[in-house]
């Protein structure tokens, strides 16, 4: 089998005290087996479904009887990338929202978004990731970070064909959201969202092709995963 010519890894590596939406420690490793003793290597791992780069499903936000992780159709998890890069607006006002003139910005450079996209919103955020407190960045106990407006999301639901959402930051409402009205949109649409990405910028606007390989549990409402892109 021929394998594109560069695979990009999109995906933080797990470890205790990685940032996290909450103050509390989301992520532990604890050995079973210990080769000098056991002869093997083995660990216990604890982690929040929301933690690291990870997938959310609708039933996050939306409650019983909505999509869980691991009913999401495998085909929904592989698909052309758009990566809308926001760095310069998102550099000037933490709090900014991707916006519809984003979008449609974007189409008139390069095309129309392709059926079955993936849209990702590239803030910058992800140079953050190793400073949590930066990437976290509360100030008087609000959040302060980039996301998706609900417009956005909304105009893509209804206007275009897309399996997800998602981009370089902790969720994809922004920091000050306390409704998360982002979420509840796209779930409404029985889409799915990825946070925490990173590596955004080694990825084209267009032409990657995306896939995402979540933790599959019964019931789950998201997980950590495993998130690359083939480039040609």
């Amino acid at each position: 089998m021929n394998l594109p010519g560069k695979i990009i890894d999109n995906t933080h590596t797990l470890t205790p005290g990685a940032p996290n939406y909450a103050p509390r420690e989301a992520f532990s490793m604890t050995p079973y087996g210990i080769f000098e003793r056991d002869g093997y290597v083995g660990y216990r791992l604890t982690v929040e479904e929301h933690f690291g780069t990870h997938i959310d499903a609708p039933l996050h936000f939306l409650g019983v009887g909505h999509i869980t992780v691991d009913e999401l159709p495998v085909e929904s998890l592989i698909g052309p990338v758009v990566v809308v890069d926001v760095r310069d607006k998102a550099g000037q006002d933490a709090d900014y929202q991707l916006a519809v003139s984003d979008l449609l910005d974007w189409e008139a450079r390069y095309g129309q978004i392709p059926a079955g996209a993936i849209v990702v919103m590239f803030s910058g955020w992800q140079d953050r990731w190793h400073s949590p407190g930066d990437y976290v960045n509360v100030s008087d106990g609000v959040h302060h970070f980039p996301g998706f407006s609900v417009d956005a999301v909304n105009w893509l639901l209804s206007n275009r064909d897309i399996k997800g959402i998602g981009l370089d930051t902790l969720s994809f409402d922004h920091g000050p959201s306390e409704s998360y009205p982002v979420h509840k949109a796209l779930f409404g649409g029985n889409k799915w969202g990825l946070e925490n990405l990173c590596n955004l910028d080694k990825v084209p606007p267009r032409g990657g092709v995306m896939v995402i390989g979540p933790l599959k549990h019964a019931g789950g409402s998201g997980g950590p995963a495993r998130v690359y892109t083939f480039l040609d």
